[in-house]
């Protein structure tokens, strides 16, 4: 499963978003069926990877949707790695979409996940992702 999420992940490197989804689907239809760990970690891996070449397709409404299926059942499966990833993710949707609010919550969700892994790169990262998001908010606010 590792080989054919990272294959999936792979043709959206090279313009072959298309093939990387059905690659994925593929995937999730196999995983989904199971219930232990690694099939449950290997589906929600394979769900937001779908969601990042829909991203890179700038669908982000769409990746939203993706995005936030992932990050459910990393929640359920208690997977902080991709808590931190799929909020993340999700922040950067918002913020293309101009929902400032809802990517501030989910940049300040990536941060505090990232900063009880001791990921502190991934934590400063989102810090200052969330403070130039907050700036855009306040100038959008005062143009109107």
């Amino acid at each position: 499963m590792e080989f054919s999420i990272a294959l999936g992940f792979s043709y959206r490197d090279i313009k072959e978003c298309d093939k990387g989804k059905r690659v994925l689907n593929a995937v999730i239809k196999i995983t989904e069926k199971r219930k232990d760990s690694t099939s449950m970690k290997h589906n929600t891996r394979a769900i937001g990877t779908k969601g990042l070449i829909l991203f890179e397709e700038q669908k982000y409404k769409e990746a939203i949707d993706w995005f936030s299926i992932a990050l459910k059942q990393a929640e359920q499966i208690e997977y902080l790695e991709y808590i931190g990833l799929m909020n993340r993710h999700l922040g950067y949707c918002y913020r293309f979409l101009g929902e400032i609010k809802k990517a501030d919550k989910h940049f300040t969700n990536a941060a505090g996940v990232f900063k009880i892994m001791g990921k502190e790169q991934h934590f400063q990262q989102m810090e200052f992702v969330r403070n130039i998001t907050r700036k855009l908010g306040e100038e959008n606010l005062e143009e109107e």
